[in-house]
């Protein structure tokens, strides 16, 4: 999944390998990294608070804090 925030200030990327990535927008380049634990199948920015849902192979939706790129809360037995 891909997405920017309201400012299009950042982008963030989740995928299969098992990442979730912020970009800077404008520099095209890598600011934070952080490691799911497992490949994202679904991923869900909701621009105006910076938060994000990550839905994984492993049935965990992750809630991740895109600013301070960690998660903040997870989510278990998603089917």
């Amino acid at each position: 999944g891909v997405a920017s925030d309201s400012t299009n200030k950042v982008l963030v990327t989740a995928s299969i390998d098992t990442h979730l990535r912020t970009w800077d927008f404008r520099r095209q380049s890598l600011t934070a990294d952080l490691p799911l634990g497992s490949a994202a199948t679904h991923f869900v920015l909701h621009a105006a608070s910076d938060l994000a849902a990550v839905a994984c192979v492993d049935r965990i939706v992750r809630m991740v804090d895109v600013e301070a790129c960690r998660i903040v809360r997870r989510f278990s037995g998603h089917g």
